[in-house]
């Protein structure tokens, strides 16, 4: 039975990316989840594609499925009983909310900077949601097919201003800082540019994008972690934001910051997703 083929979901599946919803489909079986929980909905093509995965499956599995931005066009799905229309924040709960709130009071434009922990898209969408004017920066993904159909869900689902990493994305930077928008980005990645800095006793390769920040336009570097607690629940929290001298040197800079994302790896070294090499 294909995937288009369960009653209920005859939906017109024309002008949708057929391959991503295959692929959708093929991932639920494989995994046979019992629990999904999904950031945005949109019109529901990719709920619906889940949805008949767990029909197949018939393991009693359910979608939990949040859309920050239209909430009315989830109507042709919303009947089904293994999808669920879910509010953001019962399922993350977020720590620092004061520290977001006087950055928003007092208007500071600051550098978020986090790591690849569990499910690390929802940091950008929840610090948005919180009020936060944001641009995230990003590296797209190395499978083409994929990555237009990615770029499309982080701009209209996680952060509405993303940045792709290289040279253009470093004028983008700086027109954001002018527009008083603040900037995120995951510094925990592996970079063919950047500096040499300890990464638990180490050398690595690691990105100088936030010491630059701070040494033209001294900005504040507000750590961000977020930490799976059980299934589709999540705590984030935000720390104490990190003053630095703009007279500090680039590779001090940092080393200190590798050193508060190594503390957080450590607390709960399940948290971080990694695969590749990252002192290669």
């Amino acid at each position: 039975m294909g995937f288009t083929e369960i009653k209920g979901f005859s939906l017109n599946w024309k002008g949708y990316n057929q391959r991503f919803l295959k692929f959708l489909y093929d991932e639920v079986i494989k995994n046979n989840p019992t629990t999904i929980l999904e950031f945005g909905t949109g019109f529901g093509y990719t709920t619906c594609a889940m949805a008949m995965a767990l029909k197949h499956l018939n393991n009693g599995g359910k979608i939990h499925t949040y859309d920050s931005y239209t909430p009315n066009r989830i109507w042709k799905i919303k009947s089904s009983k293994d999808i669920v229309y879910s509010n953001l924040s019962k399922y993350i709960t977020l720590e620092g909310k004061d520290i977001l709130d006087e950055i928003i009071r007092e208007k500071k434009s600051v550098v978020f900077i986090s790591a690849h922990f569990n499910n690390f898209e929802l940091m950008a969408l929840c610090l948005e949601k919180a009020g936060i004017d944001l641009a995230a920066i990003y590296r797209p993904l190395n499978n083409f097919f994929l990555n237009n159909t990615m770029e499309n869900i982080r701009k209209k689902y996680i952060c509405r201003n993303q940045i792709k990493k290289g040279k253009s994305g470093s004028r983008e930077i700086l027109k954001f800082i002018k527009q008083n928008f603040s900037i995120a980005l995951m510094i925990d990645q592996r970079v063919s540019e950047g500096v040499k800095s300890n990464f638990f006793n180490r050398l690595a390769l690691t990105t100088s994008i936030p010491a630059q920040i701070i040494k033209k336009y001294e900005l504040e570097i507000v750590p961000v972690y977020i930490e799976r607690k059980n299934k589709i629940y999540f705590n984030m929290s935000i720390d104490k934001p990190i003053k630095f001298n703009n007279k500090s040197e680039i590779i001090d800079i940092t080393n200190r910051l590798n050193n508060v994302i190594e503390k957080r790896i450590l607390s709960n070294p399940s948290q971080w997703i990694w695969t590749h090499n990252r002192w290669k």
